[in-house]
């Protein structure tokens, strides 16, 4: 998509590095992104019950942004039956707040789940 409106890149760390908010192919892509993200995550979120769903990891932030707002779930259309006592919200994306060594940090965390967390 982005070679059809002439910015070519050589690979995702090529691209990550010449980023630009301001690339007009964006809209197009986010347009296009938002409506998949939307559903599957509804899906996990009714599949797992979480509270949130975090979009991002190495992407810009201003793109994590952008598209977690664009495929943001309506919490009027979304179904609020009440469930184990309590109505069900909307799943909520949010972006990643760890962008620079995204997968270092969820690394270094394995320790941490499997010492304080039960399985």
């Amino acid at each position: 998509m982005l070679a059809g409106h002439g910015i070519a890149t050589r690979n995702i760390f090529d691209m990550l590095d010449r980023y630009g908010a301001e690339w007009p192919v964006l809209d197009t892509c986010i347009e296009f992104a938002a409506p998949p993200l939307r559903t599957h995550a509804t899906v996990i979120h009714l599949s797992f019950d979480l509270e949130r769903i975090v979009v991002g990891g190495r992407w810009p932030p201003s793109l994590a942004r952008r598209l977690t707002e664009a495929a943001a779930v309506d919490q009027h259309a979304f179904d609020t039956r009440i469930r184990r006592g309590r109505g069900h919200p909307a799943p909520l994306l949010v972006p990643a707040s760890v962008t620079e060594r995204a997968a270092a940090v969820g690394a270094a965390a394995v320790p941490l789940a499997e010492a304080y967390f039960a399985s």
